[in-house]
């Protein structure tokens, strides 16, 4: 191996001397090559991912208590959700009222109920995704509701 300095000081190294130069012979230790192998290929660094496993959510209606009665003459009472683990960004909960959507789908977990009719309710949360997909279901609650009628004897 030969090595030299170049008129602007860089310093060259080549398994030759390089004619014109002072290119001096330099010896070199043994075992000091690197070994350089190739970089890894795609199919290499490639593992082997297990798809990820779906979310199992639990979700229950925890006010109004099951068999409760509410009394509330303008028929407005909320209903509290408790979900876990927390929602995805992408998924939202949905509120039956005996049997039927109640409202637009939301990602709080305080519903809001309005001027309902006085009598037996029967209540439950949906967790849906972006397609309408039921990820998970509460069970369903059933509420009474009293208001003050107008009618009355008397």
């Amino acid at each position: 191996m030969y090595r030299w300095v170049d008129e602007n000081g860089k310093v060259h190294y080549s398994d030759e001397p390089k004619e014109g130069t002072n290119a001096e012979q330099v010896q070199l230790k043994p075992n000091s090559s690197i070994q350089l192998s190739p970089p890894p290929s795609a199919a290499d660094t490639a593992t082997t991912e297990t798809p990820a496993q779906p979310v199992e959510y639990k979700i229950a209606i925890v006010s109004p208590e099951n068999q409760a009665t509410i009394r509330e003459n303008n028929g407005n009472f909320s209903v509290q959700v408790e979900v876990e683990p927390k929602l995805d960004s992408s998924l939202k909960m949905a509120l039956s009222l005996n049997g039927n959507t109640y409202s637009v789908p939301q990602r709080t977990n305080l519903f809001r109920l309005v001027n309902i009719d006085r009598g037996e309710h029967k209540l439950s949360v949906r967790i849906i995704d972006q397609n309408g997909k039921v990820l998970a279901s509460s069970q369903e609650t059933t509420v009474y509701l009293h208001r003050a009628s107008m009618l009355g004897g008397g």
